[in-house]
């Protein structure tokens, strides 16, 4: 198991189609400008109020973002990694996490430093909430690879959070899919992460047990 896995692409998608829709609204602005200077608002007509109305609503951060900010912070973590399965005697690291909100507390930004199988590890990842799926979505990227882990999930009314994640198998070329179970208790956060072995069975891969520095 990589070290990558520690982490927690729609974002493009809705650049593109913002994007595709900032000159109808610059246009439909310099047509309100004109007219505003002689005298005269015009309305919106009910598709252009629905399509503002829609994208406000998408973009506003809301209660599940002002929770991804309580995460904020400085962290040291201690982590176990079961590289060979469950049966064999896990791996043993620490490290620092950085976080911090970005795009205007939109999406929590994680900076990831440990050491690992003789070198320095550096990863990056970075979690948000898409106001239009109402799921909660996670990347991750390190040094260790030039791939990237993908996920989507949700969280119950305890806080317990679980995202199902695809990335690239090196071993194989293919897609794999793992499942990663996160829980907060105070300045405590235990992050778990489960994949399947050759047997077909679940097995826990990883465990990070983390703590909030003290300012």
């Amino acid at each position: 198991m990589e070290m990558r896995r520690v982490a927690r692409g729609a974002g493009a998608v809705l650049l593109f189609a913002g994007l595709a829709v900032a000159p109808a609204w610059a246009q439909g602005d310099q047509q309100g400008a004109q007219q505003g200077q002689q005298g005269q608002q015009p309305p919106m007509s009910a598709e252009e109020q629905a399509m503002h109305a829609a994208w406000q609503k998408a973009m506003t951060p809301g209660p599940q973002h002002q929770a991804l900010a309580r995460m904020a912070g400085d962290w040291e973590f201690k982590g176990k990694f079961w590289m060979g399965g469950a049966d064999k005697p896990p791996m043993e690291a620490t490290g620092t996490l950085h976080r911090t909100m970005i795009l205007g507390g939109r999406v929590l930004a994680e900076e990831v430093k440990s050491h690992m199988m003789g070198q320095p590890f550096e990863g990056h990842g970075m979690t948000g909430y898409d106001n239009v799926t109402q799921k909660y979505w996670s990347t991750f990227n390190d040094n260790m690879g030039t791939g990237i882990m993908f996920g989507t999930g949700g969280c119950d009314a305890q806080g317990v959070c679980t995202f199902v994640n695809e990335y690239s198998d090196p071993m194989t070329g293919k897609v794999k899919k793992n499942r990663s179970v996160m829980k907060h208790e105070g300045d405590t956060e235990v992050f778990e992460m489960y994949d399947t072995g050759a047997d077909g069975k679940e097995y826990k891969s990883m465990e990070l047990v983390s703590t909030r520095k003290k300012s």
